[in-house]
């Protein structure tokens, strides 16, 4: 079931950054069981927009594939630039004031709907330890 799931995410990401044009909504989209996880609209310390929501979708492919997490293992904390979601202690996402302005709202509120988004969708699709063979 992971591996699956692993492989909606990639497949799901790798569509979003084919999609192409910079005013495409799906350039910046990160899925978890085929939905919205979250949208990255702008670039932020020296990554361009592809950049970070392949960062994004990194991390989730490694939680996936390595750990049990679910909705509780989701923080958020203020950082320098910003603020940033965590899952198991792990960066997730940075929510920087660029974000912000690109959602018409404020780092602190952003980064919560980001969180309660994260928290709401693993608890649709638990990450769990792969079994091994």
């Amino acid at each position: 079931m992971t591996r699956g799931l692993v492989a909606v995410l990639v497949l799901a990401a790798a569509a979003g950054g084919a999609a192409g044009a910079q005013g495409d909504p799906n350039v910046g989209a990160v899925y978890v069981c085929n939905q919205v996880l979250v949208r990255i609209r702008t670039e932020a310390a020296g990554q361009s927009l592809e950049q970070r929501r392949e960062a994004v979708r990194l991390r989730l492919v490694q939680a996936y594939a390595t750990q049990r997490t679910a909705p509780a293992d989701v923080t958020l904390r203020q950082v320098p630039g910003g603020w940033a979601i965590y899952l198991r202690g792990q960066l997730l996402v940075t929510v920087t004031p660029q974000d912000a302005r690109a959602n018409g709202t404020t780092e602190a509120a952003l980064a919560r709907l980001w969180a309660a988004r994260v928290r709401d969708l693993l608890g649709k699709c638990p990450l769990e330890v792969p079994v091994r063979p």
